[in-house]
């Protein structure tokens, strides 16, 4: 059909070249089946080589330098995701089409599977038809079972990184296993995939047999049994009425074990390729399977997720068919699908696959929301969507700080609070990290502190405050004027009000000084040597006036900086791997939404004011009421980034954990009410009000 609707489309003669825009099954059918029509090459982000079906593989820059028509050969559903992945060649003339000929424009690339028939099939109706059919089969994997990760071939990658023994050149172990199995086809068992192997790469039968066995490790740790499916196999089961069909290089034995180490233990038949020498996909596993039931064919259902192995194949061998998807299937078609624009890392695919096995666990998660994905709790919140973006963070320091010669690393209220945390969780694994300590801070407290002079006193008046003159004074310098006027920041009035309360100010700050560095100096601080030193998004205030303070000097790593160059620091004299975010023309996820990220870093306490001279600490009036719901969050976070050490996995991706963060507020997730509510911006150093931070994508 794909290709009928190609000939029709694309049949006549043409001023410009065709490329077509994807590697599978229906792009070989066209290639087959309209040699009339005249390609001039292929593209695809999974090619392997130079050359696909003896057609040329073309990178973007190549087909718009051929000023090239593109055709995407894919589903409905992928076809806004491959657009906003190649639409910038329209800006270098090139044209982007359907296989029907209808040239794609920007609204194109939105995201239009709201209604799709897919998110209308519901648990309850596949158990209906589970009970009415006499023979029940599942596929297996990516239908009972899935993977935390993106692709197959992640595996390999993963198999590739552990081994001991290493190998000379990148990717060599990876990149030979995927053509072995492919070379193979379905009915190769792991022994001859990995006899193709040996040969390949010149190994020895020990180092061949290392790596089978690491492979088989690496299978059990990331597979994991789908969320309701297995309650479907054992209503199937406990009618006997079940069997596994898959076409699969693991052996029977292999896949029970599988099963069993999620808790699905059974004695129902397996019908494996590997074994029976034939596949799903050529018809003779089916074959097999119902020479050995004894039942029609159409009174057996199949349940699996690949279109071709597990629909078209069973139901051409007459079998009534119930296709669920995949992980990956499902955010394809979804909301968030331009997530799988950001994998081409393989940090940024493992982040990727990870996230997908825990929202896309069910094939039915996203029925509710037909195509967008829910959050309603913190813990949730926490380690989904924000606990990628601290991980990756955290690894980036880890980078940084190595061999940086560093005394120790500084987390400063509140923001550092978690962070110090999950920096200490790491230390556990790499000790030779300089250590940390927290210490309660704030704008308020060190400025004040800091201040020794007039000059000071005017540094610290320049920065905005909305209010009133009184409500200046007091927050600023913990000083009293009686002045309900506004406060104007700026000319000779100002002026002279902070010359008359000089001489307060100076008395005020000498005495909060001596307090608070007695708490400092409680800590050890500031110490010997050079210390790191941790803000989140920030233009270096609390930094400086510390150094100022202490006299200690300091390296700053944050998230991002804020309006650098400013009158403290140089842009680039803080590291920070998301960049400067300035106040206007900034447009990226952490710098429009880092104030709602701002309040889960939080300690439980409201912010410091200053030390007093029992040693106790003064903060603003009232009582963080949202930390019940962030120590949630926190504790998702911390169990992401927990659960990724203990799996020795890849820290978080960069660009797919920015981009998990993003969906949060781009309409892909729909977040529960009740926890946005939570998400408040307050801020008395400057006299702000409280305000929501975290508002729906409709508000």
């Amino acid at each position: 059909m794909v290709a009928a609707a190609f000939a029709q489309g694309f049949g006549g003669e043409r001023e410009r070249p065709l490329v077509l825009y994807g590697l599978g099954r229906n792009t070989e059918a066209i290639l087959r089946m309209c040699p009339e029509i005249e390609v001039a090459g292929v593209m695809g982000p999974d090619a392997d080589g130079p050359v696909w079906q003896g057609k040329q593989v073309l990178c973007p820059q190549e087909a718009a330098q051929l000023g090239a028509d593109i055709v995407i050969v894919a589903r409905d559903s992928v076809v806004p995701l491959i657009y906003r992945r190649i639409a910038a060649l329209e800006a270098q003339g090139v044209r982007i089409f359907r296989i029907d000929n209808t040239r794609l424009s920007g609204s194109a690339g939105q995201w239009d599977s709201e209604n799709l028939s897919y998110w209308r099939r519901t648990k309850e109706e596949l158990k209906r038809l589970i009970d009415e059919a006499e023979y029940v089969s599942f596929d297996i994997f990516d239908t009972l079972l899935g993977r935390r990760i993106l692709r197959p071939e992640g595996l390999y990658a993963a198999v590739e990184r552990r081994f001991p023994g290493g190998f000379q050149t990148e990717c060599a172990f990876a990149e030979a296993r995927q053509k072995a199995e492919r070379a193979l086809g379905p009915a190769a068992g792991v022994e001859a995939i990995y006899q193709y192997v040996r040969k390949a790469l010149a190994l020895s039968p020990a180092v061949t047999a290392q790596l089978m066995k690491l492979e088989w490790e690496l299978e059990q740790e990331t597979v994991y049994l789908r969320e309701d499916m297995g309650e479907l196999f054992r209503q199937a089961e406990e009618r006997s009425k079940c069997a596994l069909i898959s076409d699969m290089f693991w052996s029977s034995e292999q896949l029970r074990c599988l099963l069993a180490g999620q808790g699905l233990k059974t004695d129902v038949p397996i019908f494996v390729s590997c074994e029976a020498g034939c596949s799903k996909e050529d018809g003779g596993l089916y074959a097999s399977y119902l020479e050995r039931i004894g039942v029609r064919p159409a009174n057996c259902l199949h349940i699996g997720d690949n279109r071709y192995a597990d629909i078209e194949a069973a139901r051409s061998a007459g079998l009534t068919v119930c296709q669920v998807l995949s992980g990956r299937q499902m955010l394809e078609a979804s909301a968030a699908q331009g997530l799988l624009n950001c994998t081409k890392t393989e940090a940024d695919s493992e982040t990727v696959g990870k996230w997908i096995s825990r929202q896309c666990s069910s094939p039915f998660a996203l029925h509710h929301k037909r195509g967008r994905f829910f959050v309603e709790t913190p813990y949730e919140l926490g380690f989904s969507y924000l606990g990628p973006l601290l991980d990756f963070w955290l690894d980036w320091l880890r980078g940084q700080l190595r061999e940086s010669g560093l005394k120790r690393m500084l987390f400063p209220a509140r923001d550092g609070y978690l962070v110090q945390k999950l920096y200490e969780l790491l230390r556990e694994t790499e000790p030779e990290l300089p250590p940390s300590i927290y210490f309660k801070a704030s704008r308020r407290a060190v400025t004040v502190a800091a201040l020794f002079d007039a000059e000071h006193v005017y540094e610290a008046a320049a920065r905005g405050f909305h209010g009133s003159t009184r409500d200046f004074f007091q927050r600023r310098f913990g000083v009293t004027v009686d002045d309900d006027a506004p406060w104007e920041g700026e000319g000779p009035a100002a002026r002279r009000l902070l010359r008359n309360a000089m001489s307060e100010i100076l008395l005020h700050a000498e005495e909060e000084r001596e307090c608070y560095l007695n708490y400092l100096n409680s800590l050890g601080l500031p110490g010997e040597g050079k210390s790191g030193f941790f803000d989140f998004v920030a233009g270096g205030t609390v930094q400086h006036f510390y150094e100022r303070l202490t006299g200690g000097k300091a390296k700053g790593f944050y998230f991002a900086t804020a309006n650098l160059p400013n009158r403290f620091y140089a842009l680039g004299e803080i590291a920070a791997p998301f960049g400067n975010i300035t106040s206007y023309g900034c447009s990226s996820p952490l710098a429009e939404h880092y104030i709602m990220l701002e309040n889960v870093l939080t300690d439980p306490d409201t912010t410091l004011v200053r030390a007093a001279r029992d040693g106790k600490m003064v903060y603003a009036n009232g009582k963080n009421a949202a930390w019940p719901v962030i120590e949630q969050i926190q504790q998702g976070i911390f169990d992401y980034v927990v659960e990724r050490l203990n799996r020795r996995e890849l820290p978080a991706g960069k660009m797919a954990a920015l981009r998990i963060f993003q969906l949060l507020f781009d309409g892909s997730v729909i977040a529960a009410p009740q926890l946005r509510s939570w998400f408040m911006y307050e801020d008395e150093y400057d006299g702000a009000i409280s305000e929501r931070c975290w508002n729906d994508i409709d508000s």
